[in-house]
Order: C-alpha cells, then structure tokens, then sequence
C-alpha cells in the first residue's frame, strides 16, 4: 500500500470512527423528525394554520435532511460492523483478501458520498459472510485437531501434559460456543505448554543419561567388570536417539541401579577379604625367638662406646660388638 493509498484509509476510518462513535449527534439528527411532528401538531390543535402554510415549504427540506443523514450513518455502521467482523476471521488464517478490498472500496465510495455504490458493494460483502464464517469454523476445529494430536504425541514420549490438555479443553469449549479467537488462543497455548513440557523432560532425560554414565564410570575405576550395565547404557542413548524418553528413563535407571549393585557387591566383597584375613593373621602362631638369639636393645647403649647393645638371652647380658666385650650389668 502505497502513502496516498494509506492517507486514504486513515481518512475513511477516522470519518467513519466519528460517525459510529458520535451518539449525541445521531441522537440529534433522529430527534428532529418527532420534533418537527410534534411542533405541527400543537401548531394545528392551536388552529395556527398561517403558521403551517408559512412554514410548508420548509418542512420538505427537514425531513429529507435527517434521512439523508440516516442513510449515511446506517452505511457508516454497515462498513465499520464489516471491517471489525472480517479481521478475526484472517487472524484465524482465512483468506478474507477479496472482503478487505471490497470494504475498502466501499469506504471510498462512501466518503465520496456514493453511499447508492457503497451499500451495492456492501451486499457483495454481506453475501461472502456464510461461506467465510464456515471457513473460518473449520479452520478452528482443524486447529484443535492438530493440537489434539501433537499434545498425544508429547505424551507418548512420557512428557507431562496435563497443562496443555487443560489448554485443550478450553479451546474444545470455544468452539462449541463459536468463539474462535479463544480457540487460536487456547491451541497456540496449549502447544506452546506441550512442547516447553517436552524440552524440559529431554533436558531431565538427558541430564539422567549423563550421570549415569559417570556412575558406570566410576564403577569401573573401582575394578567392577561394567560390560553389563554398559550394555543396557548403549540401548538407552539409542532409546534417545529415536525420542523414546519413556524407554530411555527405563533403561537408563536400570543401567544406573545394576552399575551402584555391582559397586556395593564390588566393595562388600573386598571388605570382606580384607576382614577375612585379619582374622587369619590373628590366628597364625607368633614367631618364637631362640634362646640363642641375640637381639639390639633399643634403649640400652655401650657406656665406653656409645654403641647399640645387643641383647643375650642366653647369659642374661648385653653385648657391644664395638668393643667385644659384655657390657657391665646393670644394678
């Protein structure tokens, strides 16, 4: 639309917006024909009969005035009523091009005072209305439709839906009731809420896989044979991989489980090795020490040397090696 073009349009809205708008001056002008009645009738009952004839020629002119004026507002009324009934109906995704360019061409013709032309064009418009109005009826029931089905396949995936289907069953109800403008709304809304429910339960998924893998990880750093619960790890991502999260939160907390089991079996078994052999060294004989056997005598040194001594059971005496002699015994 060019700006000559689109000057045009804000005019036309703005003479027909103060027309619709304007309720004293409608009441004004519709107002005037009573008055004018009456005004003739209390002029006849008080037998003013001179003022009658003397006003006769007048009379025609205020007559056809407010008619005039009632045609022009009755179309202004028509065309506005027109233009505010065919929005809805595109924002709803209907093809109502071919009514837009007649309500504008009737809104030229209008300001050009051809309200004749503007109401023959208006009947062009006014016979679209059924068709348009069924279309755009089941283009709405076509929108919860699909929105019906997506919101079932969200489900499937085991993503909560319950807000989207609560979304649904309004936009059901709007239908029913025609109010189609509700039913866009509560279907954009209600995928909007299945498909963040859906990103959210990937994410989770997704986060699960992730720390599972570090348990599987872990398992194996502590010598635990992990080749099982790998296994079921792989089946898992491949769930993912395919958008199956119920089967891949299935596998994945499986895998995860068999992977901490094998870890505590793992670590039990060698607490109880090692207990196990605590006792067997608490029961294996102690070393004897031969009578002969010579051991050193941690606090005991030679007093000419300074040496360690060693100690003979034998004779009951301490030995320095340095000197090669028994130390004195002590009293």
């Amino acid at each position: 639309m060019d700006e000559e073009t689109e000057n045009k349009e804000i005019e036309h809205e703005d003479e027909l917006s103060k027309l619709v708008g304007d309720t004293e001056t409608i009441n004004s002008i519709f107002n005037e024909p009573t008055n004018l009645l009456r005004d003739l009738t209390e002029s006849f009952e008080k037998e003013s009969y001179a003022t009658i004839l003397e006003s006769s020629k007048d009379i025609l002119s205020l007559i056809e005035e407010p008619t005039k004026q009632f045609v022009k507002i009755g179309m202004a009324f028509s065309i506005s009523s027109a233009a505010k009934w065919v929005s809805p109906i595109g924002e709803v995704g209907v093809d109502t091009s071919q009514a837009e360019e007649l309500i504008s061409k009737a809104k030229e013709q209008f300001t050009e005072g051809d309200y004749h032309s503007a109401d023959e064009t208006m009947a062009q418009v006014r016979e679209m209305m059924p068709r348009l109005e069924e279309e755009q009826k089941n283009m709405a029931g076509d929108y919860v439709s699909t929105t019906e089905h997506f919101i079932e396949e969200v489900e499937e995936s085991g993503t909560d839906v319950e807000k989207a289907k609560r979304l649904l069953a309004q936009a059901k109800s709007a239908l029913e009731t025609g109010n189609y403008q509700d039913v866009l709304k509560c279907t954009r809304d209600a995928k909007e809420s299945a498909m963040s429910a859906k990103d959210t339960r990937i994410q989770t998924v997704s986060d699960a896989l992730l720390f599972t893998r570090s348990i599987i990880e872990e398992s194996k750093g502590v010598g635990v044979d992990i080749s099982q619960p790998d296994k079921i790890f792989k089946e898992a991502k491949k769930a993912f991989g395919r958008g199956d999260y119920e089967k891949c939160s299935e596998l994945t907390k499986e895998a995860e489980e068999l992977a901490l089991k094998m870890q505590d079996d793992h670590i039990q078994r060698v607490l109880d090795l090692k207990k196990k052999r605590e006792t067997l060294d608490e029961r294996r004989p102690k070393p004897q020490i031969p009578e002969t056997q010579e051991t050193e005598a941690e606090e005991n040194n030679c007093p000419t040397c300074d040496s360690p001594l060693r100690y003979v059971k034998k004779y009951d005496r301490y030995w320095c090696k340095s000197c090669k002699k028994y130390a004195p015994r002590k009293k």
